[in-house]
């Protein structure tokens, strides 16, 4: 320790005055000296090696006059101890308190200051940043600390609306609803198919189209039209097993038919709206359907032939959102199918010498919510083994 390398290097002289100052001062502090002046032990050594740095401070000319008391405070305690010849832990104390009272008071070392700011991008759950923290310690044992926020980026997943076994459900319930057309139409049976995957041979192109009905029970909505997006047509490989999108559309074109369709002339222009998300809107009126398609004619290999799958998403939105909502008092049915045609130029004829039906699907009420509409001929155990694109 310090106050025993004083000892050692004091020069006797200096002892000697701290005596004869002993014998003069008749304080406790003095009382406490001519103690440590008289016991010659470990402890009278260390008593009057304090006195000495006490001494040798103020000759230094530092400004001592606080840590002088401590040190004759501590003195004072350790010269009771030794009247009493207590020489236990109340003496170390007592002498240890002298001696941290002459170490100079020292600025404490400031705690360092970090910043951490944590950015974490979500995945198809979604995910937030991590909080970042600055903090600031100060006086050693006690501190500060301020957080911040850390930035986060979520990116989440687009909700899938359609599903395998929705195909497979379009291709085997019954419908859901019936149009008000005649009740002799063979399609009002449920959803079935027609060539299959067999077309003509000499027939290499294909078609995918909808329509939306205005059901048989009528529909009170006066506000209310029925949404289209997303037609999508895809042709299943017997080569490769890989399925392969022949035609995509956001949009679909098509006209309003007499709902019959065996009225073949009797053909209008549909009102058609632009929504917000990309898709294309319209209201039927009976006794007319919407009939629409997209992507125009895609070729295929008929060799190749392993199946067909065709798609679009429908729902009901507001047509003046000035005026009550009432799309819970509309009526629609909506559903599916694909043509097979010889070729890119050749136009419909009675008889359909040119185009026939692959399939189509079952029809089904539009709601206020997406519903996926379809139509396959591939058999729900391949769909299932070899699922096609959904979305």
């Amino acid at each position: 320790m310090r106050t025993h390398r004083l000892m050692q290097v004091a020069p006797t002289s200096l002892r000697s005055s701290f005596d004869g100052i002993s014998q003069r001062d008749h304080t406790p502090q003095g009382d406490a000296i001519r103690a440590a002046t008289v016991d010659r032990s470990h402890l009278g050594r260390s008593v009057l090696a304090l006195a000495l740095t006490a001494a040798l401070a103020g000759c230094g000319g530092a400004d001592t006059s606080s840590s002088l008391q401590t040190v004759a405070n501590a003195l004072n305690s350790a010269a009771t101890a030794l009247t009493s010849g207590n020489t236990s832990t109340t003496v170390a104390g007592a002498m240890t308190a002298a001696s941290s009272a002459l170490v100079p008071a020292t600025a404490p070392t400031p705690a360092p200051t970090g910043s951490t700011t944590g950015t974490t991008t979500g995945s198809a759950t979604g995910a937030t940043g991590t909080t970042g923290s600055t903090g600031t310690a100060t006086g050693g044992t006690s501190g500060t600390t301020t957080g911040t926020t850390g930035t986060g980026t979520t990116t989440t997943a687009p909700v899938k609306v359609n599903s395998v076994e929705t195909i497979i459900d379009d291709m085997s319930l019954p419908h859901e609803g019936t149009p008000i057309a005649f009740a002799g139409w063979g399609t009002l049976t449920g959803p079935g198919l027609d060539y299959g995957n067999n077309p003509p041979t000499d027939w290499g192109y294909a078609l995918p189209w909808g329509v939306v009905f205005v059901a048989k029970e009528g529909s009170q909505a006066t506000n209310t039209r029925v949404e289209m997006r997303n037609m999508r047509i895809y042709v299943l490989s017997k080569r490769t097993n890989t399925w392969r999108q022949m035609g995509s559309s956001t949009t679909v074109d098509g006209s309003f038919y007499n709902e019959d369709f065996r009225q073949g002339n009797d053909i209008k222009p549909a009102t058609m709206r632009t929504e917000p998300g990309g898709g294309v809107s319209t209201t039927p009126v009976w006794p007319y359907a919407y009939h629409f398609w997209c992507c125009g004619r895609q070729p295929f290999d008929r060799a190749d032939l392993g199946g067909v799958y065709a798609t679009y998403q429908a729902r009901l939105v507001v047509n003046d959102t000035s005026k009550p909502d009432d799309r819970a008092k509309a009526r629609f049915l909506a559903y599916t199918g694909l043509d097979y045609w010889r070729d890119l130029t050749s136009g419909w004829q009675p008889g359909q010498p040119h185009n026939g039906e692959a399939g189509h699907g079952r029809m089904k009420y539009v709601t206020s919510n997406w519903r996926a509409i379809n139509m396959t001929t591939v058999p729900a155990a391949t769909l299932r083994a070899n699922p096609p694109p959904v979305e």
